[in-house]
């Protein structure tokens, strides 16, 4: 279920989806600003509901809800792969074995 802080920092509030409401036709779809779910990726659904039109999701520049909640998805499936993850360094080379990586080569700490 989708919490109304995060309609409110997004929206201002329900009060702008009811306003959306009354200017989309039936049948039409709504096209929204990528700004909910960032740890709740169907959000969406409710803001649908809410509207009763379907709702998709315009892309904005990063760091965007989207990528960040891919960020947060792909970080969690290495940790829990056992990847040891180092923010803010180069990748230099690799070594494979088997068809994986096996070894990375950085450039800094």
């Amino acid at each position: 279920m989708l919490r109304t802080e995060g309609v409110s920092k997004s929206f201002g509030g329900f009060e702008v989806l009811k306003h959306v409401s009354l200017e989309v036709a039936q049948g039409e779809i709504v096209g929204l600003p990528a700004v909910l779910g960032l740890k709740d990726a169907n959000a969406w659904r409710d803001v649908a509901e809410r509207l009763g039109h379907q709702v998709f999701e315009i892309p904005l520049p990063p760091p965007s809800i989207p990528g960040m909640r891919l960020n947060e998805a792909l970080t969690a499936r290495a940790t829990a792969a056992g990847v040891r993850l180092v923010p803010g360094v180069r990748t230099i080379t690799f070594r494979a074995a088997d068809g994986r990586i096996a070894a990375v080569s950085i450039d800094g700490p």
